[in-house]
């Protein structure tokens, strides 16, 4: 998560998740994931907790298929 430096600034929280193939059939379930995991982890609440107004920051997710051999 990427804090601004000024409440009038955005904010950006960023997710990271490889697929879980054994979990995830499909990449659109990871992106489920990924959003979840923003969710359990609170980002938003911590980020408005400071001040930051919705809509004042986004939430990026980066999403891969892992390493294949």
């Amino acid at each position: 998560m990427l804090e601004p430096r000024r409440v009038e600034d955005d904010g950006i929280i960023l997710e990271f998740k490889a697929r879980d193939t054994d979990k995830e059939k499909e990449l659109a379930d990871t992106v489920k994931e990924a959003l979840a995991q923003i969710d359990r982890q609170k980002y938003e609440t911590i980020l408005a907790a400071k001040g930051v107004p919705k809509g004042k920051y986004a939430n990026i997710r980066s999403l891969s298929e892992g390493k294949r051999s």
